[in-house]
């Protein structure tokens, strides 16, 4: 893990073992919608078929970039943020070859030496990784050529089907998780983990095999990918994986050294099944409720009894080491196979965008492991088979917007990424800049005993976490890249210390002194 220091002082790396937070609060300047507005704001790539989605700082300007994979002209749509959520080309990779490289999954992180985000790109046919190493302009290093394979490859023995980047070892690099099977729906099948070098070379650090068959259900391998999650189940301060294999969500803990040097590990810790035993075809993990420890949830279809496709959704809550009990089950509304978590309306609660066929709904978080009902995201451009989603807040206003990919399907027919704007959502403290971890503080208030934080975090890949210290110790934390909480302290002069820890394990820090009366 790096830290990056804003000020002068040292904090050791915060913990995230469970415990009661003492007199905290959290309060939004404005009371949250119960309904979200999206707009429409920009849009691009309608030429072939897009079905991935990656964000970051390509060109390290202090504004989230889009990076948008298309299948369809095996291209590579690099989207910089000119501002005002307007969004042009900055680069464009076109991978054009005979027989096409079927590229199905697109991840952001940084693969070499440099400070500089990269890309790996998942390929079916062509049975590789393409790894995209960054020139921080928001173009990247190919290997030339018609065919414009990437600075370096990976090469796999069968076709990939989900792909993840997670920060297993603690040495300043992203390293890739790869679930493939030897051909679509059909076994063998293994989890590969692979680790880079500071030139950006990968190497297999391990080959795990898998009882059965990742996204079973799917038969296409973009519908697969939202198949995998990456966070820290057992909250021993080192980033897990978990996968739906079959009817099974498998969790694997990160069983590596975790100090720079040792290759990535991984071991299974639990595996949670389906509970009417059909197929996950969509998985992902959040904090929905108040515990430290990362909740699962996940999407099963059920050929047997769900022959007109809807989906069931279920909630499971972690128990706080790694295991998980069923809280809330969802029924047959969604046809779907991508899931995103994120707070949408601004109450500091993580919400639930799921993706279906001609639509986009999300369900607002109720802060207990559930969530409300439904609502949909109503835009004439979500007609088509939506294949990818991600939330970032693009315009820094502390609103979470999304991203899409969509298929065609009649009677438009149209391919599309678009990019909906977050209308109302309660506003918090706008974001900082982007091209490295940071933190921005807009109020720090003292009162009789208590004090008051108003505060955002903004990086490359994306703040998961702000915690507040004070006098050295941790007095709570918001799954989020906003805080906006209240704590009891003593009379005198504090130390604060606002920490941001983003989706690889980088740290920032910015402390400031107070005097409460």
């Amino acid at each position: 893990m790096r830290l990056r220091s804003i000020a002068s002082s040292i904090l050791v790396r915060p913990l995230l073992s469970l415990f009661l937070f003492a007199a905290v609060s959290i309060a939004t300047a404005q009371t949250a919608p119960s309904t979200v507005n999206f707009r429409l704001q920009a849009g691009c790539c309608d030429s072939g078929s897009p079905n991935g989605i990656t964000t970051s700082d390509f060109n390290e300007d202090g504004r989230v970039d889009v990076a948008i994979l298309d299948e369809g002209t095996d291209s590579i749509f690099v989207m910089q943020n000119d501002g005002a959520f307007q969004f042009s080309i900055a680069s464009l990779i076109q991978r054009v070859s005979d027989t096409g490289n079927f590229p199905n999954a697109i991840v952001a992180g940084r693969f070499d030496g440099d400070t500089h985000q990269d890309l790996a790109v998942a390929n079916e046919i062509s049975h590789r990784i393409d790894i995209y190493l960054g020139r921080g302009d928001g173009t990247f290093i190919t290997s030339g050529g018609i065919a414009e394979a990437g600075t370096t490859t990976i090469t796999i023995a069968g076709v990939p089907i989900a792909m993840i980047g997670a920060n297993l070892r603690n040495d300043g690099r992203t390293q890739l998780v790869v679930a493939e099977c030897a051909k679509v729906n059909v076994q063998p099948c293994f989890l590969d983990v692979f680790q880079s070098n500071s030139a950006g070379v990968f190497e297999a650090a391990q080959r795990i095999a898998l009882p059965g068959i990742p996204g079973s259900f799917n038969t296409i391998p973009q519908d697969a990918f939202n198949l995998i999650t990456s966070d820290d189940f057992d909250l021993d301060n080192k980033p897990d994986i978990a996968i739906g294999v079959g009817n099974q969500a498998m969790v694997f803990r990160n069983t590596s050294a975790f100090d720079g040097n040792a290759s990535a590990h991984l071991t299974l810790q639990t595996t949670v099944k389906s509970p009417n035993g059909g197929l996950i075809s969509a998985l992902t993990s959040g904090h929905f409720n108040a515990g430290a420890a990362p909740d699962l949830l996940f999407e099963v279809f059920n050929p047997g009894s769900d022959t007109s496709l809807p989906n069931t959704e279920y909630v499971f809550l972690n128990n706080g080491n790694g295991t998980f009990f069923l809280k809330q089950t969802i029924t047959g509304q969604h046809t779907g196979h991508n899931l995103a978590v994120g707070d949408l309306n601004g109450d500091f609660i993580q919400d639930l965008l799921i993706m279906s066929a001609r639509s986009v709904d999300y369900a607002l978080g109720r802060g207990d492991g559930t969530f409300g009902p439904f609502q949909h995201v109503s835009d004439p451009s979500l007609l088509g088979n939506t294949t990818a989603i991600a939330i970032r807040d693009l315009n820094r206003d502390s609103r979470h917007d999304f991203i899409f990919t969509t298929f065609g399907l009649p009677p438009s027919n149209g391919s599309f990424a678009g990019f909906m704007l977050n209308a109302n959502a309660a506003p918090n403290c706008p974001a900082p800049g982007s091209q490295t971890v940071s933190i921005a503080v807009c109020s720090l208030t003292p009162a009789t005993n208590s004090l008051t934080v108003k505060a955002s975090g903004n990086s490359p890949n994306g703040v998961k976490r702000l915690e507040l210290w004070v006098d050295g110790k941790k007095l709570t934390q918001a799954f989020n890249d906003q805080i906006n909480a209240s704590v009891s302290v003593a009379a005198g002069t504090r130390s604060v210390t606002i920490v941001a820890v983003d989706l690889y394990d980088e740290i920032a820090k910015k402390t400031m002194t107070v005097t409460v009366p």
